[in-house]
């Protein structure tokens, strides 16, 4: 769990910003989904314990979050 809290932030380049890749998940791209949940992670995780304030509920939470995110990713 520590690993997820100390997750250093990269700069992304132009060719990798946010708008570009989630335009191309949206387009279907898994790996920039991978890149979005990786810079999100930590955001959305952090989100999720302020409200269950239980690791493994957060944990659940997220989960169930990226798992919805990337079945509705087109809308």
């Amino acid at each position: 769990m520590e690993a997820l809290m100390n997750v250093s932030y990269q700069a992304l380049s132009d060719e990798n910003s946010e708008t570009f890749l989630i335009k191309k998940a949206i387009n279907g791209d898994a790996e920039s989904f991978t890149e979005l949940m990786k810079i999100y992670k930590t955001y959305l995780y952090k989100i999720a314990f302020s409200y269950v304030k239980d690791e493994q509920k957060a944990l659940d939470i997220l989960q169930e979050c990226v798992y919805r995110a990337l079945l509705n990713i087109e809308n």
